[in-house]
């Protein structure tokens, strides 16, 4: 062969092959870009939202149920998560399944309050004495100079049942 037919020839045989490169990556673009949605799972008023949130500081779950609104039927896993970006979703048998977790206690556990001792300080906490527990308030009374009792106490945490006697408490650790 001469040398013209030659290039001639090359010329055919790259452009054949950017033309197959170009075909490929369109199938690979449009393959990935139409991949098929996520099936559609909540078609009835039957379907119901499950929330999950558990709260780091205590490690307790608070569930709570609900129906699905109206305006969410019929939307796909993809959809739904797009709608709940703070949530974890998924379905569990056919409910939508939200879950989360939250730093801090749960409310029942900041429902219950006790003085005990951070550091040298008289403080007040949310939780249980030997459970968790989290800073509620500081007192600025000091430890140094309470009666030893006062202290055993403190240390053992004074579980609270009412404002009126955590006002007592405090009022009788500072006199």
């Amino acid at each position: 062969m001469n040398a013209p037919r030659q290039r001639v020839w090359l010329g055919i045989i790259l452009v054949g092959l950017l033309l197959a490169g170009a075909i490929s990556a369109w199938k690979w673009v449009s393959l990935r870009t139409n991949e098929a949605p996520s099936p559609v799972f909540l078609t009835g008023p039957n379907t119901r939202v499950v929330e999950e949130v558990t709260y780091d500081g205590c490690g307790h779950v608070v569930r709570s149920e609900k129906e699905l609104p109206r305006s969410q039927q019929g939307l796909n896993l993809d959809q739904l998560s797009r709608l709940y970006p703070a949530w974890n979703v998924t379905v569990s048998e056919g409910n939508l399944r939200l879950t989360t977790s939250q730093p801090g206690l749960c409310p029942a556990c900041k429902g219950n309050l006790f003085v005990g001792l951070d550091g040298d300080e008289v403080t007040v906490f949310y939780g249980t004495p030997g459970g968790p527990k989290e800073l509620k308030e500081r007192t600025g009374i000091s430890a140094a100079g309470l009666p030893e009792e006062a202290l055993l106490d403190l240390k053992a945490g004074i579980p609270i049942e009412s404002q009126e006697q955590l006002s007592q408490v405090l009022e009788g650790l500072m006199n």
